[in-house]
């Protein structure tokens, strides 16, 4: 992925992160993410794929007991890399109704 690409989705999901943000009751719960955060995530994506850990659980992912990959928890918690999973975004949402329209 290029550079542009990483700020173009950085953007996206930071507008929706702040779009959904009501819906939590804590502030730090919704935090916006960052270029290095999100390329951190995409590399945690890849290092699932290589290790065949589509099916898996994501908490024995994070796991400490000997089933988890170490790497994957040194870099981010297993909640923030959830959270990133569901609100990634790949459009900007306040353009969605006039792209529907054409």
């Amino acid at each position: 992925m290029s550079d542009e690409m990483v700020k173009d989705l950085v953007n996206c999901t930071n507008i929706y992160i702040t779009w959904i943000s009501g819906c939590f009751s804590r502030e730090r719960d919704a935090k916006s993410t960052t270029e290095a955060k999100m390329k951190a995530f995409i590399g945690l994506l890849c290092i699932c794929g290589v290790h065949k850990s589509s099916h898996v659980n994501i908490t024995d992912l994070w796991a400490t007991y000997g089933t988890g990959i170490e790497i994957l928890r040194t870099t981010m918690s297993s909640k923030r890399f959830l959270f990133l999973l569901r609100y990634i975004r790949f459009e900007v949402i306040h353009d969605r109704q006039s792209r529907k329209e054409n």
